[in-house]
């Protein structure tokens, strides 16, 4: 019934949400706790190898295996790169050798588990909501909307809390494995929970006319639109201004001036005020266009260096 496809769903999202926000605080605090340049390496990789998974690793796997498989594979590798940041951190600074080892590898686990995983969740989503519009008869633009609203919160809502739960562990004088452990084991336990998912099996027919080949063949034509292009920039200004963040900012500022707990901490005000003004920037786009809202963010990311040009 469209009652238990959405019961389904709530349990989908929060298990989700746990299962990605715990799994991939490392990403902030890894170039502040490992030694040098283990932890810029290491995002590195891990952001390679998601793009590559996302590319040429997801759509195969989740055409083989079907949705629930493919979400939990994802999942799975999620769990293994904080497991193996864990290990990383456990060997001290005088042995990058196994931290640089450990710590490659698992985000290298994490690249790929993160292609796999939002490319079955959105086929998961998605396929969620044609079930709940055909038996409820309700409008899919309006539904999707509705179940887009429902998972942000929940993501956000666990991404804060995980981020703030490790600023206080770190502020308590918690040690970096111990945290790191008992992140894996929450990540470790939605995993579990999520195997009481429904499978939401994919019609044959269905099956038939969004091959796997079919997706990446439509993928691909979608290169030639200019648009995609045109907005790559800002794309391209997220990433480098994440990466500066959780890189440069966080080793040689956050965790000298303010101390480790505060990495964690400053982390979790992104997606706080990001769900803040996001409340804002929704009904301005409706009424001004999306053109001045995408203004308004790059100039935000804008100051991010310039804020440090002018320390």
């Amino acid at each position: 019934s469209a009652a238990d496809v959405r019961r389904n769903f709530c349990w989908f999202a929060v298990q989700f949400a746990i299962n990605q926000t715990v799994v991939t605080t490392p990403l902030a605090i890894a170039s502040s706790r490992l030694d040098g340049n283990v932890g810029f390496i290491g995002n590195a990789l891990l952001n390679v190898f998601s793009m590559l998974s996302s590319f040429c690793v997801a759509l195969p796997v989740l055409g083989y295996c079907g949705l629930k498989p493919t979400l939990l594979i994802g999942m799975t590798c999620s769990c293994a790169y904080i497991t193996l940041f864990a290990c990383a951190v456990w060997f001290p600074m005088s042995q990058p050798g196994w931290q640089m080892l450990l710590f490659a590898t698992g985000s290298c686990c994490g690249g790929i588990g993160s292609g796999i995983v939002w490319t079955s969740q959105g086929s998961y989503f998605a396929r969620s909501a044609d079930l709940i519009a055909r038996k409820e008869g309700t409008e899919r633009a309006v539904l999707t909307s509705e179940m887009a609203g429902l998972f942000a919160m929940f993501f956000l809502g666990f991404e804060v809390c995980s981020k703030l739960l490790w600023s206080l562990l770190d502020f308590a004088g918690v040690r970096p494995l111990l945290t790191a452990s008992l992140f894996a084991c929450v990540g470790f336990g939605a995993l579990a929970l999520m195997t009481r998912v429904l499978a939401l099996g994919v019609p044959a027919v269905d099956r038939q006319a969004d091959g796997c080949a079919s997706k990446m063949r439509s993928t691909v034509a979608l290169w030639h639109d200019p648009a995609v292009f045109l907005l790559s920039g800002v794309n391209l200004t997220f990433g480098f201004s994440a990466a500066f963040l959780n890189g440069y900012v966080n080793k040689d500022f956050t965790a000298k001036l303010l101390g480790h707990y505060a990495v964690p901490m400053l982390a979790a005000l992104t997606p706080l005020v990001a769900s803040v003004l996001a409340r804002l920037f929704g009904p301005l786009g409706a009424h001004a266009g999306k053109g001045l809202v995408l203004c308004i963010g790059s100039a935000a990311f804008f100051c991010i260096p310039v804020a440090f040009f002018l320390l």
